[in-house]
């Protein structure tokens, strides 16, 4: 018992310093891996630092996908790194940026459940995966087959959302898992807040560009707009100026636009634009910049263009172009345009006076008859100051008591007799003495005064027709009316009804002279002020009769009660057959719907004779009589009052 006693003492003894080293050892090792694991965090962590520090210069996602994937190789051995966002359907991923793979591509997309990262969009909990071989997706065991062990698989955060997962895929790893699942996290919301930084770059990128383009372009046609015009216009200027070069400008407006607004709708009219738009950019080059700017406005910079030779060529063009039937829903729309020319630095140094002088030249296209082009010249252009100048000393001529009405007797051609005078506005003007109707009054209906003075002219005629007709009770006035009266704004017949009633006179005491240009410029609105006024008894007259576009569908469908013959016609009628045909179809289409006929700008017995002889019974002119002033009326009245008492 005592050997056995002793041996057990001689083993415990001998063993226990062995146990010992055993425990030490453990222990040792158990500190180097400790130390170790310890290290590799503190080194992993310094290479997130410093790809924190990278990502901050990232400006794109596949940058950032770059960066993030050499980063993961040294973190964790990553060799397939991916990022992917939800598809609009809501039930596929897409993949926004890949690398380490030469089989998937950026766009990539696949359904939640290949991918199977639907619970991480879902719950925003990131995952560790390892022995993929078991994996329960068809994407998880294809790269398994493709020697992937390890995934790691986070979502990507922006502004509290889950924007997106990241996925590392390594065939092995250095870090302790949980090290290694941390670090990844880590980068993980690195990733998220980079992408956020990106994408509110991008959006406010975005919403800065939408902003710029709104402020410069012209919301239908998307052209350029008035203020981008400009803009470009000064900076040709500044461009030609310095290598002495020119500049075209071109300036269209098409022509009777409103009449498709006013018939068609607006929506049909922005239609139009749109096509005359394309229509003209098509007909331009890249360098040529085209503007919006006005409703049916457009001007056109043409770089080291003259306004002497290619400038003419390219305006035809593109009347040309725009002319072309535009279809539409039920029928084929059909439109043209005036087009004005001129260039810098011929024309004008600076942006407003060469969009002033292109304006000028267009209205003269629009003046010549339309769907054409005119270029700019100094006559013009002094022409137009002039005009303007007229146009202010013309808004003060009715309260400076420069205007005055003379007085055109028209007779009854069988017995002489004076049954009505046509009142004729004049203006003596200050300086330039007398203005003639036919300069005053185009400027006038432009600069809008035609209105007032129009009634003007009713007031005065119609207080002079009222002590006329105490000598003769049937005498009527006849006065012009602009076709700017049926535009629709200008109360025309309220100012007749007023103006009648002021000076105690009957309806059929005046006779509105009208022409076809009113029906042809508001056709609408003519037809219904020209019923209301015929209604209310007024006398209607188509004055010029046959020089307009379409005379005898206004007789058939007009309450009309008189057809003045054109001068133009009167005019050598005893030696022209074909005038003399042309006015006997008059007298017989008079006749069959009753209405009167008279003869304007008679000034020869001869007219007179032949007049009568073919059944014109009024007549006017210089031989009849010349426009005569109110005092003047007062004698040949009281005269013709006289001999009517002697008879």
């Amino acid at each position: 018992m005592l050997i056995l006693s002793h041996c057990r003492t001689l083993i415990t003894s001998t063993l226990a310093p062995v146990g010992l080293t055993i425990k030490r050892t453990k222990s040792i090792n158990s500190f180097k891996a400790t130390s170790r694991r310890q290290q590799l965090y503190a080194e992993h962590l310094e290479q997130l630092n410093a790809i924190a520090e990278q990502l901050t210069l990232a400006s794109t996602i596949p940058e950032v996908m770059n960066q993030v994937a050499a980063c993961a190789e040294r973190l964790v051995g990553g060799q397939r790194v991916s990022y992917c966002e939800m598809a609009p359907d809501g039930q596929s991923i897409q993949l926004l940026g890949l690398v380490g793979s030469d089989k998937d591509q950026s766009g990539h997309v696949m359904t939640l459940e290949e991918s199977g990262l639907g619970d991480i969009f879902t719950t925003g909990v990131g995952r560790y995966v390892s022995n993929l071989e078991n994996a329960t997706s068809a994407h998880g065991r294809a790269l398994s087959s493709s020697g992937f062990n390890h995934v790691w698989s986070f979502p990507i955060v922006c502004g509290g959302t889950v924007e997106g997962v990241v996925n590392i895929a390594s065939p092995e790893i250095e870090l302790h898992p949980d090290d290694a699942f941390s670090v990844v996290e880590t980068l993980s919301r690195l990733i998220g807040s980079t992408i956020e930084r990106i994408k509110a770059r991008e959006e406010t990128q975005r919403v800065s560009h939408q902003l710029v383009k709104q402020s410069t372009t012209d919301p239908l046609t998307g052209l350029c707009n008035r203020a981008e015009f400009h803009r470009r216009l000064q900076a040709s200027i500044d461009t030609a100026k310095a290598c002495g070069e020119t500049v075209g400008i071109m300036f269209l407006d098409l022509d009777l636009f409103k009449n498709i607004n006013d018939t068609l709708g607006h929506s049909v009219g922005d239609d139009v634009l749109k096509v005359v738009a394309e229509r003209i950019k098509a007909t331009l080059e890249p360098a040529h910049t085209v503007a919006r700017v006005g409703g049916d406005e457009f001007i056109i910079i043409v770089p080291g263009a003259e306004s002497g030779s290619q400038l003419p060529l390219m305006a035809l063009a593109i009347i040309n172009s725009v002319k072309r039937p535009i279809p539409s829903e039920l029928f084929e729309l059909q439109i043209g345009a005036s087009v004005g020319v001129c260039s810098f630095p011929a024309d004008g140094d600076n942006v407003d006076d060469l969009v002033k002088n292109a304006d000028i030249a267009m209205y003269r296209a629009k003046d010549l008859g339309r769907n054409q082009y005119h270029v700019y010249t100094t006559e013009l252009g002094t022409e137009l100051n002039k005009q303007v100048e007229l146009s202010r000393t013309l808004s003060f001529a009715e309260q400076n008591n420069e205007f005055y009405l003379q007085f055109q007797p028209q007779i009854d051609i069988t017995t002489g007799r004076i049954v009505a005078l046509e009142a004729l506005l004049r203006w003596e003007h200050p300086v330039e003495g007398n203005i003639p109707p036919d300069i005053f009054i185009p400027i006038a209906e432009s600069s809008g005064l035609i209105t007032s003075i129009t009634s003007w002219v009713l007031e005065n005629a119609l207080a002079a027709l009222a002590v006329w007709r105490q000598v003769q009770p049937d005498l009527r006035i006849a006065i012009n009316v602009s076709a700017q009266e049926f535009s629709g704004n200008s109360r025309l017949v309220e100012r007749v009804h007023s103006a009648l009633y002021k000076y105690g006179l009957p309806a059929d005491a005046l006779e509105l002279e009208l022409t076809e240009t009113a029906f042809l410029t508001h056709p609408d609105k003519a037809a219904e002020l020209v019923h209301s006024l015929s209604s209310a008894g007024i006398k209607l007259a188509i004055d010029d009769f046959g020089t307009g576009y379409a005379s005898l569908n206004y007789l058939i469908h007009m309450p009309i009660d008189t057809i003045k013959i054109d001068r133009s016609f009167v005019n050598e009628l005893e030696q022209n057959p074909s005038k003399q045909a042309v006015i006997n179809g008059i007298f017989t289409i008079a006749e069959e719907m009753q209405l009167a006929c008279v003869g304007e700008g008679v000034e020869t017995p001869g007219q007179l004779a032949w007049l009568q002889r073919n059944g014109c019974k009024y007549a006017q002119g210089f031989f009849i009589s010349l426009p005569l002033s109110a005092h003047d009326v007062d004698h040949v009245l009281d005269k013709h009052y006289s001999m009517q008492l002697a008879a």
